[in-house]
């Protein structure tokens, strides 16, 4: 099977283009290459990657049983960030019986409160925009998530560990999505403890706070 069209520049260039400025790079891929295009980001020996951006194309795929795709050929760069068992890891059965542990929470009666709950957290995060004045919608978009994992994964409104993770999680997303760090997920050779003044040695610090303090939590129940 033909992929569809893309950059013939090496799989390194395509790859700091995409860390260096993704919205830009994947917006020009689209005017040139059209609604699906192929990307080599992961590595000369990896797989390529085909983005969609069509509605209709992303709704077949979200709807496709996951037996049909290798999601975790293209996911394993961000192993160090997600772990081992994270569910956009896994294929075929393994992702199978984790989704079925997953789902049920995400249905029923809990649906209207997280949702009520996602709205109050975005009404608030946006109470401050005013007609005509210019804003930055990532950095927005990165507090309305934050709150999300707070409040509605973890379940966690306000007192001492919302408060704790809120000040470790926030720090974390900020670095791992900085160009200087997230190259480091792109290339294990970088991927080096020299510290924790070194980059790497940084994340599996905050990495371990973060995890120490959720396994704490799970700890109380």
């Amino acid at each position: 099977m033909k992929l569809p069209d893309g950059p013939t520049l090496p799989f390194f260039v395509q790859t700091l283009q995409l860390i260096a400025d993704p919205l830009k790079f994947l917006d020009l891929c689209t005017q040139h290459y059209g609604d699906a295009f192929t990307l080599r980001l992961l590595g000369r020996n990896s797989p390529p990657v085909v983005f969609f951006s069509h509605p209709q194309a992303i709704q077949s795929i979200f709807t496709t049983s996951s037996d049909k795709f290798e999601l975790g050929k293209v996911t394993d760069v961000f192993r160090p960030l997600t772990g081992s068992t994270s569910l956009i890891m896994l294929d075929g059965q393994q992702h199978q019986v984790m989704r079925g542990l997953l789902m049920p929470p995400l249905h029923g009666k809990r649906l209207p409160t997280y949702s009520r709950l996602i709205r109050d957290i975005t009404t608030d995060a946006i109470a401050d925009w005013q007609p005509g004045s210019s804003l930055r919608i990532r950095d927005y978009m990165s507090e309305i998530s934050l709150e999300v994992i707070l409040r509605v994964v973890f379940g966690l409104n306000s007192g001492d560990r919302y408060d704790r993770l809120k000040q470790l999680i926030e720090p974390f997303l900020n670095n791992i999505t900085s160009p200087l760090n997230s190259i480091h997920f792109f290339w294990t050779p970088l991927q080096q403890d020299l510290g924790g003044w070194s980059p790497w040695g940084k994340f599996v610090r905050q990495r371990q706070q973060i995890d120490d303090l959720t396994n704490e939590g799970f700890g109380e129940l």
